[in-house]
């Protein structure tokens, strides 16, 4: 049987999730390609308020010639995370951008034969399941708190998987496996016990293993999966542009000897998904119709009606008019709301003069609405009432200086910092091996003749130095007691502040302050229109921060927090 090719035009944005959705075949995952990042996140969460499937989202193929993950992990995480959602026949939905769809992986049944097997009663060296976590590109550390991290005290063996929300500690009595159970990494405390885990590689294999044959693609893990294809003469475009960029770096890199052309074979492009379209059931999904790159023939071609819906601003008049018509019509009428204080306001909104009819408030979030009068129905996004949706935004623990991205911003022997021994100079990247396992170092030297090696998975324990321009800093001693003093200091200073800050907080608090009003109506408005959800310290801050404005006693708060963690919402509520 010749497998489908059908073109669905009419649609994008939101519109395109829905689509999808009504698609998807049971008991088959599904892969959907987009352009770029941006969409492939919008997507991910319109299409969640269409389906129930688990839903993960691939991150782009960047730095195609690094040979050391000289980065954050989490593009490595999501990564793992993705394959071990598939590998386990979920009924899971995998959204990428262009670059990830093409990125080469080994071979599905090798990826899953390097998988660790622990259940309770069963027998294994620790030491062996220690060096095969490090083999799998687990880091070892003190504690683990986020993905793909172990750690060993005594007979304990903690891990966090990739796709786990929370880590998993095995006990063993000797040599046995005694219990399995997951915990909270905060709390330590206890939550479930389960009788067997499996430990999938935390990295892709080709930051660890040279040898294994890297041939394959993200659709080869996917059994019978149909691929959904959104705009493909635009995705055949960036992979173009992207092949074009990626050669002037490799010539670069090839100038400097620090690269070869045969590196080349790395650089994927629209041929790849190519060579994949008559292997599967394929969905192009376009808002025309255009020649669709690599396609002669079709099997289907469909069109989908919609209309945009308005955008109302927060006019709730017109939008009590729109949907009048729209009962009058005998439409259903659907209003998707992104938070549970817009659910509220919403439902009040339409109690008395909508009480009965078929119009209601889902809790969701969707990009756009949209109005199908084929179907009689519309989708009202609360980003068409009030012009903004809540969105959770994904805020990062931050350090303070200025973090490293990429040790390709470092030139050798400039000045970094490590937490623990201070200031000294980077010297650039070296390869060791290790417990028999070849990995990339940052090498750092020290005064006189200390050098320190930190595994490049480790970096964020390192920093740029930023100090007074022009003025060299005095580089530390690699196992001296020099930098403890330097912070042991700072902490003295700290300690003085405090005894300082204490003496004039209780001047302060001898005196009177101007009590303000409890909110009002106006005040709820006002919140209701920031764009983002919440989150849990945003809240509480603000909540903190009224309670001591209500006070008949001066406010002295210090709102802290680094750069996009909402510190300007919490005092915008404050300000109005």
């Amino acid at each position: 049987m010749m497998n489908k090719k059908v073109a669905i035009t009419g649609v994008g944005g939101s519109i395109s999730a829905r689509v999808i959705a009504q698609t998807l075949e049971k008991n088959k995952q599904a892969l959907v390609v987009v352009p770029g990042r941006a969409r492939s996140e919008n997507i991910a969460r319109d299409l969640a308020f269409f389906c129930d499937r688990e839903i993960v989202v691939l991150p782009p193929d960047e730095d195609v010639f690094l040979k050391y993950q000289a980065r954050n992990r989490d593009a490595s995480m999501e990564l793992s995370a993705c394959l071990r959602s598939i590998v386990s026949n979920k009924e899971v939905i995998v959204i990428t951008p262009a670059s990830g769809a093409i990125k080469l992986l080994p071979d599905p049944e090798t990826y899953e034969s390097k998988a660790l097997d622990l259940r309770v009663g069963a027998q294994l060296d620790m030491y062996h399941v220690r060096d095969t976590l490090a083999m799998l590109g687990y880091e070892r550390t003190g504690t683990v708190s986020v993905g793909g991290q172990f750690s060993i005290r005594g007979g304990i063996i903690d891990i966090f998987t990739p796709d786990g929300e929370n880590p998993y500690r095995i006990e063993f009595f000797g040599d046995e496996i005694e219990s399995i159970r997951t915990f909270d990494s905060e709390t330590q405390r206890s939550i479930e016990r389960v009788e067997a885990l499996q430990v999938f590689p935390a990295a892709s294999l080709l930051e660890y293993d040279e040898t294994i044959d890297l041939q394959h693609h993200i659709w080869d893990y996917m059994k019978d999966a149909p691929v959904f294809i959104e705009e493909p003469d635009r995705i055949k475009e960036h992979l173009d542009l992207r092949r074009r960029e990626l050669w002037n770096d490799l010539e670069y890199l090839i100038e400097r000897g620090e690269a070869y052309k045969s590196e080349g074979a790395k650089i994927g492009g629209y041929e790849n998904i190519e060579e994949m379209l008559p292997k599967r059931d394929v969905y192009f999904l376009q808002p025309l119709t255009k020649q669709i790159p690599g396609v002669e023939t079709l099997t289907e071609l469909k069109s989908v009606s919609h209309v945009p819906v308005n955008k109302y601003l927060g006019h709730l008049d017109i939008l009590k008019k729109d949907l009048e018509n729209y009962v009058a019509k005998s439409y259903k009428v659907v209003i998707t709301a992104s938070s549970p204080g817009r659910v509220t306001s919403l439902t009040d909104f339409l109690a008395e003069d909508f009480s009965g009819s078929d119009v209601s408030v889902e809790a969701g979030y969707l990009s756009a609405g949209m109005v199908l009068p084929e179907e009689d129905l519309c989708y009202i996004s609360d980003n068409d009432i009030f012009d903004s949706a809540k969105m959770a935004g994904r805020r990062k623990k931050r350090r303070t200086g200025q973090p490293i991205q990429s040790f390709t911003e470092l030139k050798a022997g400039e000045y970094v910092v490590h937490d623990n021994h201070g200031i000294g100079v980077f010297q650039g990247i070296v390869e060791m091996k290790n417990q028999g396992v070849v990995r990339d170092y940052i090498q750092i030297k020290y005064q006189g003749h200390g050098v320190l090696y930190v595994p490049v998975e480790q970096m964020d324990v390192v920093q740029k130095y930023i100090g007074a321009e022009g003025k060299a800093p005095k580089i530390n001693r690699l196992g001296s007691d020099e930098w403890k003093r330097t912070r042991e200091r700072a902490k003295r200073a700290v300690d003085s502040m405090m005894d300082e800050l204490v003496e004039l907080y209780a001047k302060r608090k001898a005196e009177s302050g101007y009590p303000f009003s409890e909110d009002t109506v106006w005040q709820a408005e006002f919140e209701e229109a920031f764009p983002y959800e919440e989150t849990e310290d945003q809240l509480r801050s603000a909540e903190e921060i009224k309670i001591d404005m209500e006070k008949a006693e001066p406010m002295d708060r210090l709102l802290c927090g680094d750069v996009g963690y909402g510190k300007t919402e919490v005092a915008a509520r404050a300000m109005f």
